[in-house]
């Protein structure tokens, strides 16, 4: 997940958690703006796949080099090794 992704998921969570928060507290007005605001955000979003739907996507094992801590390697279920660096 990139950055401007993850900031912005993170603003459009604290921005529903301080509307919901603040509808008892504050005015109706302010907590009707903030709830607006963060629909605002949320609005461009759209629900996509992200994982495998079946079974065989799953992840079977993961290995990681000893000395280059950053190469991995991924064995799938349903058969196939992937490596990354």
């Amino acid at each position: 997940m990139n950055g401007k992704l993850r900031a912005g998921l993170f603003a459009a969570w604290f921005l529903f958690s301080l509307a919901g928060l603040s509808s008892g507290v504050e005015s109706g007005s302010a907590a009707q703006k903030a709830k607006t605001l963060a629909a605002a955000l949320a609005a461009g979003m759209e629900f996509r796949a992200i994982g495998p739907a079946l079974s065989s996507g799953r992840i079977s094992d993961v290995v990681i080099h000893p000395r280059r801590r950053a190469t991995w390697y991924v064995a799938a279920g349903s058969g196939g090794v992937w490596k990354t660096e």
